[in-house]
């Protein structure tokens, strides 16, 4: 009797925990580190806290959101050409230190964000890898492999 007592709280315990685990836990995605005061210009980041250790601001002139590789490729060109100085923003910025501070003194730098570059290109089930573009999520990469695997 006591030990079919017991199975039952250890079943109802770990049932609690299953639900608990499956739908007490809510996550949302940090808000975008980049805010700009108008149209992509005068714009601020922050890593993924909110604040980089300094408590500094870190500032840029510029931001854009690249959608594919060739449009990456003639944005870099561009700034290139104009000797900007240029970072690269991810999605969510994680970030610890300043790296993604393009320039603090002249506001010309440009940020590149990641974030519309945000496609898984390919996967080779047989081989075992996906290949992405660097602004996909890794609940994107998750969604992509499983209807992969379902399909097979």
């Amino acid at each position: 009797m006591l030990i079919s007592l017991c199975s039952k709280i250890i079943i109802k315990f770990t049932l609690f925990i299953f639900l608990l685990v499956i739908y007490g836990v809510i996550s949302t995605p940090p808000e975008d580190p980049i805010k700009c005061s108008s149209n992509n210009t005068n714009c601020t980041i922050t890593n993924s806290n909110g604040a980089f250790p300094d408590q500094s601001i870190c500032k840029a002139s510029e931001v854009v959101y690249p959608t594919s590789e060739v449009e990456l490729i003639s944005i870099v060109a561009l700034a290139s050409e104009n000797n900007r100085k240029m970072k690269v923003a991810t999605r969510f910025s994680h970030s610890i230190p300043k790296l993604t501070c393009p320039d603090d003194d002249t506001q010309n730098g440009l940020l590149v964000s990641t974030k519309f570059l945000n496609n898984v290109l390919k996967i080779d089930v047989d081989a075992m890898t996906i290949s992405v573009e660097s602004g996909v999520t890794l609940r994107q990469i998750i969604s992509e492999a499983a209807i992969c695997s379902d399909r097979q």
